[in-house]
């Protein structure tokens, strides 16, 4: 085992490619599962985008979820990330940060 495997769309692939971590975009779900065990076999850290993670069955990513090795990073969506929480909304508006 070593290093770090991301599983994900071709655009971030490429930026954890310039990082330095080896990458897989599967072209069909299909072939996501078997990347998936792959990585887990292989890697020390498995980077797994949101959208890549949502297609794996349930019980295989809470099985990677609690097992000790690999480390599994499910990344957020970006979508997600644009838009603050609703808790980071309420407690800015509490603080009187809100910004109109």
């Amino acid at each position: 085992m070593g290093g770090a495997v991301y599983l994900g769309d071709e655009a971030r692939a490429a930026a954890w490619r310039l990082a330095g971590i080896e990458t897989s975009s599967a072209a069909a779900f299909d072939e996501l599962g078997a990347m998936f065990d792959a990585a887990c076999g292989s890697a020390d850290l498995v980077l797994l985008a949101a959208t890549s993670a949502a297609n794996l069955p349930p019980a295989v990513l809470d099985k990677a979820r609690h097992a000790t090795l690999p480390l599994l990073w499910v990344l957020p969506d970006t979508e997600a990330l644009r838009s603050p929480s609703e808790l980071a909304q309420r407690v800015r508006r509490q603080l009187g940060m809100d910004v109109l």
